[in-house]
């Protein structure tokens, strides 16, 4: 589990060129854009080793399986629908995901037997969304602490208003434009190495990060499986474009409405069909 876990990391961000182990260059941090202390004029050597250091114990400590830093700067006039006005003053995004148990996700059906849903619902969704938030609030504090705006993002949780049934920034668009993955049919994200089978944390900061890569324009070309067994459907099977807006591919109310039905029958308000079936995640 351990060479797995890391060899998700080094696939996502540490293997590529520029990085070091702590997924950032000696040099990405030059004079703070914006300190909290007025003491903080620049970045000595050292203090960019010891910022480093901290990044890596916590990507180490923390066991996350995907970590990437995007820019945002080249893609300002494509994310309005995906949180953009609120990372108008950022220029980069870090983003931090944890692979799902297939133990848990291959047991999930339409029709759910004790105890699929209860095991997809804690560890896929109470407990991984709980590790995501506090990894996310470590690595804010760290960027803080060295004169730097950090705004994290939650994991996504369950939403049963109305609207908007979407979060303040998109977790799937950050990992694209970090090079993690593209965002497939589903309107999941699609790995290399789990396929959508993972949860995903995002921070905006304004710190100078060297980005780990650039915006994954592949797509799902033909396939077809997760539309055809959306069990709401919810899919119009249009690959993913950055500036269509997510009703073309996803209809989040039908979603929406199917997993409160399953709520009031199960008991538990879950799906997850579209990233059981999807054939990049079911080969792991």
């Amino acid at each position: 589990m351990e060479k797995s876990r890391r060899s998700f990391i080094q696939k996502s961000a540490f293997g590529m060129a520029g990085l070091t182990v702590g997924g950032m260059s000696a040099g990405a941090f030059p004079t703070p854009i914006a300190s909290r202390d007025s003491n903080i004029q620049r970045l000595s050597a050292v203090h960019k080793m010891e910022l480093m250091a901290e990044f890596e114990n916590i990507i180490i400590t923390d066991q996350f399986d995907f970590f990437g830093i995007g820019d945002l700067s080249n893609y300002s006039d494509k994310l309005s629908d995906y949180g953009y006005p609120l990372a108008e003053k950022y220029s980069k995004t870090i983003s931090v995901g944890y692979a799902l148990l297939p133990t848990i996700v291959d047991r999930l059906s339409v029709e759910p037997e004790f105890p699929s849903i209860e095991l997809y619902q804690h560890f896929c969704y109470d407990l991984i969304n709980q590790m995501i938030d506090n990894s996310l609030l470590k690595l804010s504090k760290i960027l803080i602490k060295y004169g730097y705006d950090a705004l994290p993002i939650p994991a996504t949780k369950a939403r049963d208003n109305t609207k908007p049934l979407y979060g303040a920034f998109s977790h799937k668009a950050a990992a694209n434009i970090a090079g993690l993955g593209w965002i497939g049919k589903s309107c999941l994200l699609i790995t290399e190495s789990v396929g959508p089978r993972a949860r995903w944390g995002t921070i905006l900061t304004n710190a100078p990060l060297t980005p780990t890569g650039n915006l994954t324009e592949r797509d799902c070309g033909d396939c077809n499986i997760c539309v055809k067994h959306c069990p709401a459907g919810a899919f119009t099977g249009n690959n993913f474009k950055m500036n269509e807006s997510r009703e073309n591919r996803y209809d989040a109310f039908k979603c929406r409405d199917y997993i409160v039905q399953r709520g009031k029958k199960y008991g538990l308000s879950v799906c997850g069909i579209c990233m059981k079936v999807c054939p990049y995640g079911r080969k792991t």
